[in-house]
């Protein structure tokens, strides 16, 4: 028997829409999108889910966001950006440990960071900020963390650095992080060890010190930012064993 389509699922599905017609070369690369009102409105669906797809779909590299100008699909569909595709599916698939996702990230995030500061067009960093900003407006509900913007934000630092090989990494991470255990994890320490307020104010520290153009600052603050996250993770994941051991006793 067909079972109602949930609502946290919708996104996925208008993903899968667009991926299609991409594929299908009914969408080429650089072709513009209709607007989120327009897809809202043909899909049958919110805004909401639209956007978060979108999101979604940029974060992957197959669509790309222009501020102020539109959403487009990307010309990055090579065999290159196929096989690091490839990558990131084959590593999905598997329980990476969170702790070798923070420390990947460390060596590629920072970096961009870094990179970010010089590279970083006036538009670029203008973006960095207006995300920043919309998500600390938007941050709510039992986690207090919109999952979405935060992936934005860490993104258009990537793209930030100018390094499409780089920006290809960004998204094999991310890929691997969403189709794994550390979404359950994140919340989990977020919630347990109240983070919100402390992520907020790192990631505030990350925006300040590239738009500054400070180059070491802008390394230590997302340093510090997935160095906390990765200790809180740990916390949570020694907690659950010490309850385990704890119960079987």
């Amino acid at each position: 028997m067909l079972e109602p389509i949930k609502t946290d699922k919708l996104y996925k599905i208008i993903m899968e829409r667009i991926s299609a017609l991409i594929d299908e070369h009914k969408l080429e690369p650089g072709n513009k999108l209709p607007s989120e009102r327009e897809l809202a409105s043909a899909l049958s669906v919110s805004r909401a889910s639209v956007r978060q797809a979108i999101a979604a779909l940029s974060v992957k590299g197959l669509l790309v966001i222009r501020q102020g100008d539109g959403t487009y699909v990307s010309d990055l569909g090579d065999e290159k950006s196929h096989m690091l595709e490839l990558l990131g599916n084959y590593l999905a698939k598997r329980q990476v440990v969170p702790d070798d996702i923070l420390e990947s990230r460390i060596l590629v995030e920072c970096e961009a960071a870094r990179l970010c500061t010089n590279r970083a067009t006036a538009e670029q960093l203008l973006k960095i900020k207006e995300i920043h900003l919309l998500k600390l407006e938007e941050d709510s509900g039992e986690t207090g963390e919109n999952t979405q913007l935060n992936q934005q934000l860490h993104y258009a630092i990537a793209e930030g650095a100018q390094n499409q090989v780089l920006l290809m990494f960004m998204e094999v991470l991310w890929n691997t992080m969403n189709n794994n255990m550390w979404p359950l994890l994140k919340r989990e320490s977020i919630i347990k060890y109240e983070q919100k307020r402390s992520h907020d104010l790192q990631h505030e520290a990350i925006v300040n010190a590239i738009c500054a153009r400070d180059e070491d600052g802008a390394y230590e603050a997302m340093y510090k930012h997935l160095t906390s996250i990765r200790d809180d993770m740990i916390k949570v994941m020694e907690s659950t064993i010490d309850f385990s051991i704890e119960t079987v006793q």
